[in-house]
């Protein structure tokens, strides 16, 4: 597997986050094609007018997802709410530039080129209603399922999680829990139930001594010759040689 394999497997969505975005891309297409922004309406014909925007939005998804997962990555101590607004300006800005650049290049025999402000207004307030979409169409796809139970292992906790659990790890006779806002817990319990009693969250023993998260999981690194995950919080957990064919298989290193 390349490392473009990879990244891409980091950042695909499955499932009903794939429908969302998949709702999404169509109804933000067909919009902008009706629309017509920046005097296209009037100075390009209705097909390629819609390939342009339907293209131009497939990319911007694209785009962000890597925005939002790098910045769920490197501020994972942060609050959501904080996370979600860097992620719409970082968004909003390398957006603009891009499409700024791309109507100069194949635009301006058809249509003036608008200015660079105008662009950045227009895309941060499609960023905010997409974003709001997104979360909207989420939430409603949630309402119409079970919510999921709790893995047992966090009934043994002294203090109910306040977030998500990156890593499970032995500690001589105790299994430390780490969770995304830097803190962790210990509890005196075998390892291997730890693990069977986080039943509902998918992960991956890497060693026999750790297991992880897949959420948790921000990539793959090599030192001295031995595999490493690195998690969302900057972490590195250990890949031993019996645990590493489930982890290539599953997309989170790379096959040697």
């Amino acid at each position: 597997m390349n490392r473009l394999e990879a990244l891409f497997r980091g950042i695909a969505p499955s499932g009903r986050e794939g429908l969302r975005l998949l709702v999404i891309w169509l109804a933000m297409s067909l919009v902008m094609t009706a629309l017509g922004p920046f005097g296209s309406y009037h100075e390009v014909p209705t097909v390629p007018r819609a390939a342009f925007w339907f293209g131009i939005d497939a990319v911007a998804i694209i785009l962000g997802l890597v925005v939002r997962r790098a910045t769920q990555g490197l501020m994972a101590g942060r609050s959501e709410w904080v996370r979600e607004g860097v992620s719409i300006v970082i968004f909003t800005l390398l957006f603009s530039l891009g499409l700024d650049t791309l109507i100069a290049v194949i635009g301006h025999h058809a249509t003036p080129i608008p200015p660079l402000a105008e662009i950045v207004a227009l895309v941060f307030v499609i960023t905010l209603a997409v974003t709001a979409a997104y979360r909207i169409v989420g939430e409603h796809l949630r309402s119409g399922r079970k919510a999921p139970e709790r893995p047992r292992f966090y009934g043994r906790l002294a203090v109910g999680p306040q977030s998500a659990l990156l890593r499970l790890a032995v500690d001589d006779h105790y299994v430390e829990a780490h969770f995304a806002d830097g803190t962790s817990q210990r509890v005196l319990m075998r390892f291997s139930d730890a693990i069977a009693e986080m039943e509902g969250v998918e992960g991956f023993s890497t060693h026999r001594s750790h297991w992880v998260a897949r959420e948790a999981v921000r990539g793959a690194a090599r030192h001295k010759g031995r595999d490493v995950l690195v998690l969302i919080d900057g972490s590195e957990v250990p890949v031993s040689r019996t645990f590493r064919p489930e982890l290539v298989e599953a997309g989170l290193i790379e096959e040697s």
